[in-house]
């Protein structure tokens, strides 16, 4: 069955033109494109349903970003049956509105425009499918693609930024806020690479559609349809007015600190982005070291790994004792605000910022636990429906929300574990045998910011195997010294 499958998808690779991508400039990469394309048709559709974006969404940070993630699953997938599921998804309520077209108005506002309906011409989605007819180890580079074998070593995987274009083909699929502006097509891109082993599903969409939780529901959603159980899908919380704020809090200026952002850069031009791989023992043992130094109060596992990464990084980087820091996490809106109840489904970016104010000396001379209380006591004190309402208020009126000294240093986190994208099950478009279960999630960013952040990056959670994943990107010459703190706490393997 298996083979047959292989076969079968090799001659429509070869024959089938792809009814889901109208681009021309999206030739030449997988073996579903059509070559086919008309200026007419970035012109205004006059069926088009037009909507503003809302301030959450239209963010500066976010338009320089086009997300990516990548599933590596140990199964060959049914690529046809995974693209008529995800059709059928963006037929049900409040998913047609994700394949709008992107817009800017005149005033330069971002607007959706969402077709009356999706057709040949103007498909729901991007689709793009490569077959490889080999197995997975044997392609040289995304080979080296973790495989979701239990560790018992620290692992440090360099080199990532060489797996992009092997995971996201971005010089022919769209990796920037401008492919978007000038095609007609959607924000929503599958590209699905078939071994004869095994199966990565990428799914890309720009930032300013939807978040890392928001992305989940598309996806379990889509996997639900897949496997027939349309009764798992949660309910659509459909809601386009979002402008609930209230309450307005003062901003520090921020010339002085972009001069700081800006200074490092000039000092330490290059920087790595690197994933960090922790054996579930490891992180354990963590955890009960840190809640014994906080006198057995409760941490949460990205509680602590927050702070031990912060360690690492204040540590790496060398910063004076005295050097104040500024710690920013992400947080959800959802559960938070009475308009974004628990188990709905939702789409955009319902994320807020939380702050926290330290100092090298604190998180470097004090106890792991200490530092991690201190960043949950923050957590519940700004994770409350006040301070939610502010920090949306300053979003709105685009205030820039950035607190502390002009030379402080700047860490950022996201801890995006409980959008449960391990846990993501596609057992239903499995062929012959193997899990539905992803082994490795890679997440990743095309930026094109010219000024990048540095020392931030995602919790992604436990992989199957009960491994802990998450990445930063930091100055390069930093990155020695993190390996050398790591092989001397416990030993560290570099791949």
């Amino acid at each position: 069955m298996l083979q047959e499958y292989l076969n079968s998808s090799r001659s429509k690779s070869r024959s089938r033109k792809s009814l889901l991508n109208p681009a021309r400039w999206l030739c030449g990469s997988g073996s579903n494109q059509d070559s086919e394309s008309s200026d007419a048709s970035l012109e205004k559709d006059v069926a088009d349903v037009i909507r503003p974006f809302n301030f959450l969404d239209d963010d500066p940070e976010y338009r320089s970003s086009v997300a990516f993630m990548t599933f590596r699953f140990s199964a060959v997938l049914d690529v046809e049956k995974l693209r008529k599921a995800l059709e059928e998804v963006f037929q049900l309520e409040g998913y047609h509105e994700l394949g709008a077209r992107i817009r800017l108005n005149d005033r330069g506002k971002l607007e959706h425009h969402i077709p009356f309906r999706y057709d040949d011409a103007r498909p729901a989605f991007t689709w793009s499918h490569k077959l490889f007819p080999i197995k997975i180890e044997e392609h040289p580079e995304i080979s080296k693609l973790p495989d979701g074998s239990k560790h018992t070593t620290p692992t440090m995987y360099t080199g990532v930024e060489s797996w992009k274009d092997c995971l996201y083909p971005s010089k022919a699929l769209p990796s920037k806020l401008q492919d978007y502006l000038t095609a007609d097509i959607s924000p929503i891109t599958v590209h699905i690479a078939s071994f004869e082993d095994a199966t990565l599903l990428t799914l890309a969409f720009p930032h300013v559609v939807m978040d890392a939780v928001a992305a989940s529901y598309l996806l379990k959603t889509w996997a639900a349809v897949t496997a027939g159980h349309r009764e798992a899908i949660p309910p659509f919380m459909h809601d386009s007015n979002r402008d609930i704020v209230k309450e307005i809090i003062d901003s520090m200026s921020l010339v002085r600190f972009l001069g700081t952002l800006v200074a490092d850069w000039t000092q330490y031009p290059k920087q790595d982005w690197r994933f960090i791989c922790l054996p579930s023992e490891y992180v354990s043992r963590l955890k009960a070291d840190a809640m014994d130094d906080c006198g057995g109060q409760y941490l949460s596992e990205g509680d602590v790994l927050g702070a031990w990464r912060n360690r690492l990084i204040a540590k790496a980087c060398n910063w004076p004792l005295d050097k104040p820091i500024l710690m920013l996490q992400y947080y959800s809106l959802h559960g938070v605000l009475d308009e974004l109840p628990p188990g709905r489904a939702f789409i955009g970016n319902w994320v807020a910022k939380m702050f926290v104010m330290t100092t090298t000396r604190e998180i470097i001379e004090g106890s792991i636990g200490e530092a991690a209380l201190h960043i949950r006591n923050s957590l519940k004190q700004q994770r409350t429906r006040e301070q939610a309402e502010a920090f949306l208020t300053m979003q709105s009126q685009r205030k820039i929300m950035m607190f502390g000294e002009h030379d402080q240093a700047f860490v950022g986190l996201s801890n995006i574990a409980r959008a449960g994208l391990n846990k993501l099950d596609f057992s239903g478009a499995v062929v012959g045998e193997g899990s539905g279960l992803p082994v490795h999630l890679h997440s990743d960013f095309f930026v094109s910011s010219s000024l990048k952040l540095r020392n931030v990056g995602p919790i992604f959670g436990q992989d199957a195997s009960g491994n802990w994943w998450m990445s930063w990107v930091m100055r390069s010459e930093a990155w020695p010294r993190v390996e050398q703190q790591l092989a001397r706490e416990s030993g560290v393997r570099i791949v």
